[in-house]
């Protein structure tokens, strides 16, 4: 494993101001394969959450690259100065880079990083599309509230407390979860949240993909709405779409507390692709 992507891939992206922590770090596993997987983590995430699924793609042939979105996993005044299409700009840089390399480029995606996955797909060749807890619903999101609070308000203290019960697959785990939950998880940023939802409307009015698309719907997802899955499938008849529920699987399936659920998840994503 090696602690970056080409620098390139962030032309054009906001340049973050803080450095990123430890398990914030983009990073790649290659061996000279000739398909590639891009994955694309969530809102507020970072590259460390998808250390699991990385391994075992690399481990069925595929060389595997996972960049940290802009304003994530450094600070929240990163957070604040970046917006989404800043996180699409390194989307896009990545598929046109890694398409002039790769027989195949697919993509993993999770929570947000699914909407930034379909949106991308509309505009560069990608073979497969694996879409994990995708955020199609989000039931804590109301986007009237969301927008009002933007007006007058940068950042919302809430509540957060560390879960141990999630185990963590990069490097010296979980040392940096205290750093994250209070740069990110233990705040509300609004204007962030309007583009997340804006990205979600844009997908909502995607009609046809060439790529084969997979949906993983986490039964226990308390984040996202599971059943948005469903919905989603049935009002894009264009997209060629496959549904896999797990049962006890949370938002964050790729390190769960249920690691049958895991296993079920990274399975799934592996056998797609391949």
């Amino acid at each position: 494993m090696l602690y970056s992507v080409p620098n390139n891939w962030y032309d054009g992206a906001y340049k973050d101001e803080a450095p990123a922590v430890m398990a914030a770090r983009s990073f790649r596993i290659t061996a000279g394969h000739s398909r590639a997987v891009l994955l694309i983590h969530g809102y507020g995430g970072y590259p460390g959450e998808l250390v699991r699924p990385a391994r075992d793609l690399e481990e069925a042939g595929f060389d595997v690259f996972v960049p940290r979105l802009p304003g994530m996993g450094t600070s929240g005044k990163d957070f604040l100065q970046s917006t989404s299409a800043d996180w699409e700009k390194v989307v896009y840089n990545a598929l046109a880079d890694l398409n002039t390399v790769y027989r195949t480029v697919s993509i993993v995606a999770h929570s947000m990083g699914t909407l930034l996955a379909l949106l991308a797909a509309e505009k560069y060749k990608v073979d497969r599309i694996v879409l994990a807890a995708p955020a199609f619903s989000i039931p804590s999101l109301r986007k009237w509230q969301v927008k009002t609070a933007s007006l007058f308000r940068k950042d919302i203290p809430v509540r957060w407390q560390s879960n141990p019960s999630y185990r963590m697959y990069y490097e010296n785990a979980p040392a940096d979860d205290e750093t994250l939950g209070r740069e990110y998880w233990s705040h509300l940023y609004p204007t962030r949240l309007v583009d997340l939802e804006n990205l979600r409307r844009r997908v909502m009015k995607i009609r046809s993909l060439d790529a084969g698309v997979l949906v993983i719907a986490c039964m226990d997802d308390r984040v996202t709405d599971p059943t948005g899955c469903e919905s989603f499938i049935a009002d894009h008849p264009g997209i060629r779409t496959s549904l896999v529920r797990i049962d006890g699987a949370t938002h964050y399936v790729y390190y769960d507390i249920d690691k049958s659920a895991e296993e079920q998840a990274v399975q799934a994503t592996v056998d797609f692709l391949l």
